[in-house]
């Protein structure tokens, strides 16, 4: 029995010092579910302490990376079960990619979405497959605020104003577009994007890895930083609208497959 086979929603493969982690929900577009959730907070903490891994590549089933989380499943959950240990948990899905030493490359083969735009954009490299969009519409989709810790790539990499009109609106990016805004690193043919990343990881797997790690911590400092001022503040936030009249209108709506009315409360 592999170390990794007691996941249920991810494949993970680990062969010439190489893990590749695929997002394995194809059926629903590899959304979020509880068991994921869970599964996305534990793996990279797993891999970290791997002596066998050098590189991470992490991709998605079918022609979509990961759709975020599920109207279906949400449209049950109790204001009592986002609870501050949930929340807590949330953290634990960005905390876990940069504490992690070994580098990690996302082969985007497809759209990233709410909490799918996370896991992409704490990646240390995503390569984007043309034609695919990120966007993260927690505010317009969910009616609840952007505060799962995605927030700090958006600004980071787009500077404040961008990130504003984004989160704010739910605008996505086109993978070219979000190249040519340094949101992610390149944009390539579809077919071109899991051999891309596996020529990355292959150069850090065989590469210096002591100062390859060390590089990547140093630069996650700085993004841990801010994490550690801002996660918590924000994931409360996002706690607090999870109360509201509106997000229980926007996942109705979504499940009831018609617009949201919203009554700005």
């Amino acid at each position: 029995m592999s170390t990794y086979d007691h996941y249920e929603t991810l494949k993970v493969e680990v062969a010439d010092q190489i893990a590749v982690v695929t997002i394995n929900r194809p059926d629903v577009k590899n959304a979020i579910n509880a068991a994921m959730h869970e599964e996305i907070g534990n793996i990279f903490y797993d891999l970290a302490v791997d002596e066998s891994v050098h590189a991470v590549v992490i991709t998605g089933a079918g022609d979509t990376f990961c759709s975020g989380g599920s109207a279906h499943d949400l449209i049950h959950a109790e204001p009592a079960d986002f609870t501050y240990e949930w929340m807590r948990f949330m953290r634990r899905l960005a905390t876990s990619q940069l504490e992690m030493d070994q580098p990690v490359i996302c082969a985007l083969n497809g759209d990233a979405v709410g909490g799918g735009a996370m896991i992409a954009l704490y990646c240390d490299i995503v390569i984007g497959a043309d034609g695919a969009k990120i966007s993260d519409p927690h505010v317009t989709y969910e009616g609840i605020a952007a505060g799962t810790g995605a927030f700090l790539p958006w600004i980071m990499q787009l500077g404040v104003v961008r990130a504003k009109y984004h989160l704010m609106t739910g605008a996505p990016l086109t993978a070219r577009e979000a190249a040519d805004a340094g949101l992610i690193n390149e944009c390539l043919p579809a077919d071109d994007v899991m051999p891309r990343a596996m020529e990355l990881a292959r150069q850090f797997a065989d590469g210096p890895g002591l100062a390859i790690r060390a590089t990547k911590r140093i630069i996650n400092k700085v993004v841990e930083i801010l994490a550690v001022g801002t996660l918590e503040y924000a994931g409360e936030k996002e706690r607090v609208t999870l109360y509201s009249a509106d997000f229980k209108e926007a996942v109705t709506a979504q499940v009831e497959e018609r617009e949201p009315t919203y009554q700005n409360r």
